[in-house]
């Protein structure tokens, strides 16, 4: 679970880091790759649901986030996102859904250490936060729809790969010990 979610992350923050490169250019030739990227996310995210892992407690996470993201790459790939400020609205309304549901699944965890917790909470708020600077853009800076599109992917990419190394982290620390394992050292009597 915890590789694909950092291969999710990783694709959505390589379509953001694209977005940003061509942020002169209107949103619209940018769609392809960017709906490729997170079509690419949503099924690591769908995979890393269907597989069994470490992240029990979290088991809705990339369940959400796989659906969700595959629906906005469909949508995406087929153009029913139009250009402009509403692009930057829904893709804003994605990170605060997203958000959300990291920090909601952050409370949900009770069995994870309190710095997972941490790092998933602070994921999700400052997921949340940027999407909802993507419904007042307009009105605060000026920046082209596609570099603030680019933006919210690759904060999206780095909340997920977040994940993933948080829970690589806590699955190489609390590895049982089965069969195979080095028995316990004993002091000599």
């Amino acid at each position: 679970m915890r590789i694909l979610l950092v291969f999710s992350g990783l694709a959505l923050s390589a379509a953001g880091f694209f977005c940003m490169l061509n942020s002169g250019q209107v949103f619209a030739p940018l769609a392809f790759a960017t709906g490729m990227g997170l079509l690419s996310s949503a099924l690591f995210c769908l995979a890393a649901w269907l597989l069994p892992g470490t992240g029990r407690e979290i088991r809705s996470l990339p369940l959400a986030d796989g659906i969700v993201s595959a629906l906005l790459a469909v949508a995406l790939l087929n153009g029913r996102i139009p250009d402009g400020t509403a692009a930057c609205a829904i893709f804003g309304f994605w990170l605060i859904s997203s958000g959300a549901a990291r920090a909601a699944a952050s409370f949900g965890a009770p069995g994870k250490p309190l710095g997972f917790r941490v790092l998933l909470l602070a994921a999700g708020l400052a997921g949340a936060a940027c999407g909802l600077y993507g419904f007042f853009h307009p009105l605060l800076l000026d920046m082209t729809s596609a570099m603030l599109v680019g933006c919210f992917f690759l904060i999206q990419g780095i909340a997920s790969i977040a994940v993933g190394i948080a829970l690589a982290g806590k699955a190489r620390r609390g590895r049982p010990k089965g069969k195979g394992a080095a028995p316990a050292h004993e002091p000599p009597a």
